[in-house]
């Protein structure tokens, strides 16, 4: 059954991706901030999904995800290498124990991309971001880093 989850996740992925003008899958890895640890990221065309998972167990988990929507600057360096700056969202979900908690955030996400060949993308971003803690509780908290080294492969 897992197997057929996969596939079937795996169809839909590429399915999609075939609707759009440029799709791309990819790990990365990281520290800090929503959307700033280490999982799966897909894009379509101007669109930036990252999707990390930790500490995932009897007493603990970690969830977040990220959508970058927005390029706000940008420009090509040179031999396949540019940068840039986006504009997203998160959200992020934990648990210990009993203790459940949710945050959401605006981030800014700027970075450089590098892509050797059409195909491959390596990136290296750092992730300023702003946002609330939800529960338990509410807390604001505003500086909040989080960054990234990641590579893609575009289909």
């Amino acid at each position: 059954m897992k197997k057929l989850a996969l596939v079937l996740v795996l169809v839909s992925i590429i399915g999609a991706g075939t609707a759009f003008a440029q799709f791309g899958i990819g790990v990365h890895g990281g520290y800090g901030g929503l959307g700033g640890g280490g999982g799966l990221n897909l894009a379509f065309s101007n669109i930036y999904i990252y999707i990390d998972a930790a500490g995932i167990g009897e007493s603990s988990m970690y969830f977040s995800g990220a959508v970058d929507f927005l390029q706000l600057m940008g420009s090509d360096i040179g031999s396949g290498l540019s940068w840039y700056m986006r504009v997203g969202v998160a959200v992020g979900l934990w648990g210990f124990t009993d203790t459940l908690g949710v945050a959401a955030a605006v981030r800014v996400p700027i970075g450089l991309s590098w892509k050797p060949v059409s195909l491959l993308e390596i990136f290296l971003q750092v992730q300023p971001q702003i946002g609330a803690q939800i529960l338990p509780g509410f807390d604001i908290w505003a500086n909040f880093w989080g960054g990234n080294l990641g590579i893609r492969l575009w289909l």
